[in-house]
């Protein structure tokens, strides 16, 4: 398996918008749009389609990793869910680890602590060094630990999905001071995200009523 990046986008999306938003789960195309596109919590930021996005989940439909939700009866719009519980197995602590690299990339293990815990407890750094490791050894291999970058004083965790990883490739670039955030500052930063996130899926909610209302004939 090695899911295109766009296709991991997608998918990260549906496990953290199960997690953090389970009133609006599943969701519709729209919604995970714009979730894919997100300025907060996600990096790189993109910019896809609905097209380009409803052809990433049509190959992770093949995968096995996606399905169509329950629709309520009335409703104009399928709405789309992951299936990584199925497929995999994760609980709901790797889900959130996994979502969390396929969201942002490799991460410390205080920045995966901080930012993760938003959708699962986590617990201590040791529980959450145990989960990965349990990832690392699970066959085949969902994340890797990746050895530290020039001047950096602690190792970064990479999924899997996407294929191969190997810390040379990866640009110097990408170590910014939130490496160096003491944990409190991390947790802050990640409750303010949090609130940005639940914000923009409130707004996605209400755009998606709107465009259900105005579609519906005079008369009604």
């Amino acid at each position: 398996m090695e899911l295109k990046p766009i296709e991991l986008r997608v998918l990260g999306v549906l496990i953290e918008k199960s997690m953090t938003n389970p009133d609006t789960y599943p969701i519709t195309l729209n919604a995970l749009t714009l979730g894919c596109n997100q300025k907060t919590n996600r990096e790189p930021v993109m910019n896809v389609t609905e097209g380009e996005v409803a052809a990433a989940l049509h190959e992770l439909q093949n995968w096995r990793l996606a399905s169509l939700g329950d629709t309520q009866r009335g409703a104009r719009s399928n709405r789309f869910q992951h299936d990584v519980e199925k497929r995999f197995g994760w609980n709901a602590a790797q889900r959130a680890i996994m979502a969390e690299l396929m969201l942002r990339g490799p991460q410390t293990l205080g920045e995966l602590r901080a930012r993760a815990s938003r959708m699962a407890p986590l617990g201590d750094g040791p529980f959450l060094s145990e989960l990965l490791k349990e990832l690392q050894t699970c066959d085949p291999p969902m994340a890797v630990e990746l050895s530290r970058l020039p001047g950096q004083s602690t190792t970064r965790w990479a999924q899997l999905l996407g294929g191969r990883i190997e810390s040379a490739e990866l640009p110097l670039s990408v170590p910014t001071r939130e490496g160096e955030l003491m944990p409190e500052e991390l947790a802050a930063h990640a409750a303010l995200e949090a609130r940005i996130d639940a914000l923009a899926a409130e707004v996605a909610r209400l755009r998606e009523e709107f465009r259900q209302f105005a579609g519906r004939p005079a008369s009604q």
